[in-house]
Formats: C-alpha cells, sequence, structure tokens
C-alpha cells in the first residue's frame, strides 16, 4: 500500500496542470507556474522517497491514511499555485482571497496531518538525528508565536502599498506566497503540536481564536469599506468591465465567513479535546454499593 501512494499522488499532481489547461480560457496561458509547481512536485517524489525507505526497513512512521493527506495537501498547493485561479488571482480580489485562504488553510492542514517531520526525522540516520529534532521541537512548541508572525504577515501584506507592489511585481508575488505558507505551516504545525500535549491545548485554542479574531476584522474591514483599497484591481475593474467595491466586498467576505469557519472549526475541535481531557472517564460503582 504505501509503495502505491507515491505513484498515485504524483500522478494527481500531474493530473492538475492537463486539467486545467482543458478548463482555461484563453486568458489563462500563463496560469502554470512552473517555480512553485516544480517546488511541489520536488516535496511529493521525497516524501515518497521516504515513505519507500521507511517501508524497506520495515518502519512504520506514516500510516497510510496520513500518507494520502500529505498528497492531498501538496494537490491543494498545486491547484491554488498552477492552475486557472492562479491567473484570475490577479484579475480579481475575490478569486485572490479565494487562493489566500487555501493557502494559509486547507492545504498546509492536509500536508501537516501526513507527519513529514516524522518521516524526515525516521530516515535520517541516528547521528543526525538529534539536532533536528531539537530545532524542530523548539520551533513548535510555541503556538503564541508563530500566530503572531502568521499574523503578521496577513496584515502586511493585506496593505495597500504592499499588497498592490506585490501584483506589479512577479518576484514580490512569490515572496507574499511564500510567507503566508511558511508561516501558515508554522503556526499549524505549532498548534498540532501542543494539541498532542495536555498542557499545550490552552495555548493551542488561544493562538487559532486569535487568528480567528484578526482575520474577521480584516475581512470585515474589506467587506464594509466604501471605497476600493487596491488601486490594482481597480485598474483590472476599468478593463474587464466589472465593479471594483463589489469585487473587494466579495473578498472581504470570504475570509471573514468561509476562512473565520475553517478556524472556528479547528477551535471547536481542540475545545472537545480539552473537555475530554477534564472530564473524567465513567467507572461503575463496585458490586452492592451505590
Amino acid at each position: 500500500m504505501l509503495r502505491r501512494i507515491p505513484i498515485a499522488g504524483l500522478g494527481l499532481l500531474l493530473a492538475v496542470p492537463a486539467l486545467a489547461h482543458g478548463a482555461a480560457t484563453e486568458g489563462d496561458a500563463a496560469s502554470f507556474d512552473p517555480f512553485a509547481g516544480s517546488i511541489i512536485v520536488a516535496a511529493a517524489l521525497a516524501y515518497g522517497v521516504g515513505l519507500r525507505r521507511a517501508a524497506n526497513g520495515r518502519r512504520r512512521l506514516v500510516p497510510p491514511l496520513r500518507a494520502v493527506s500529505f498528497m492531498a495537501g501538496c494537490a491543494v498547493f498545486f491547484a491554488a499555485l498552477a492552475s486557472p485561479l492562479h491567473s484570475q488571482a490577479d484579475l480579481y480580489l475575490a478569486a485572490h482571497m479565494v487562493q489566500h485562504i487555501v493557502l494559509v488553510t486547507v492545504a498546509p492542514l492536509l500536508v501537516l496531518v501526513g507527519r513529514p517531520d516524522l518521516l524526515i526525522l525516521g530516515v535520517l540516520p541516528r547521528r543526525g538525528r538529534s539536532s533536528p529534532a531539537r530545532f524542530a521541537r523548539a520551533a513548535l512548541r510555541s503556538p503564541t508565536i508563530a500566530a503572531a508572525a502568521h499574523g503578521i504577515a496577513i496584515w502586511a501584506w493585506h496593505a495597500p502599498p504592499l499588497f498592490d507592489a506585490a501584483l506589479q511585481n512577479e518576484a514580490l508575488h512569490a515572496l507574499e506566497h511564500f510567507s503566508f505558507v511558511a508561516t501558515a505551516l508554522w503556526f499549524w504545525a505549532a498548534v498540532l503540536a501542543a494539541t498532542r500535549r495536555a498542557s499545550g491545548r490552552i495555548e493551542a485554542l488561544i493562538a487559532v481564536l486569535a487568528t480567528l479574531i484578526h482575520g474577521g476584522i480584516l475581512g470585515a474591514l474589506l467587506a464594509f469599506s466604501g471605497r476600493p483599497l487596491y488601486p490594482a484591481y481597480a485598474d483590472e475593474a476599468a478593463l474587464l468591465g466589472y465593479a471594483p467595491l463589489a469585487d473587494q466586498q466579495l473578498a472581504g467576505l470570504i475570509m471573514w465567513v468561509p476562512g473565520g469557519a475553517f478556524y472556528l472549526a479547528v477551535g471547536l475541535w481542540i475545545a472537545f479535546r480539552l473537555i475530554g481531557q477534564e472530564t473524567p472517564p465513567y467507572s461503575a460503582a463496585p458490586s452492592g454499593k451505590v
């Protein structure tokens, strides 16, 4: 089973641009980002090699469903960065917001559920495990710091001057996406690691709820603004004939409602784990006693 997962996952990744090509319109010729696509495919291949090495060593470090989750996360990253959505995001703020939501929520969590950290540490020689393990533990120990870094990235890149500059400069746009993905992976990795410790669940819940709140505030600002905040999209709207303010309001609602619902769902999951942690298991009274 483990031997088939990398091949199936890679096939899924390679099928995405083919499907996108079939659905693309005339303006989507530049929708495939070869740099982002090559990184994602390389990550999937490296993960597959790790799975094979672990299987050959008879060490079941990652269950098959977790491996499927990792490959699915790579496919979602691929769809967000190397599909017609990528080109539409340059034309419509609402499409750009969908792309950002996918990059910082669904895709990172799917990848991290695949436990690439276990696989990497598991295939390292014993002499090389201690330093990466210590570094990983230190980096994942504070959801609060990770949430702060992720929040700074979100707010900074949505400031109109920087957002418009990224739309006009491909290198800056790539840096924007890198900072979103890197801080999102850090944030979700810290949250997931904290939820595995009974003592870390409250901090993880606070970090998720804080991200939910400030993301909702940013979405509300976009939705209720009385004027377009991003001149670059106003220029695109003039060329394509749509209302830039309506596009911005839709983008704000996407960030506020579907994006917020995702963080709320994760927060509820952590809260249920907290409740289960603090509720003592039921035990029947001994026979003959009340």
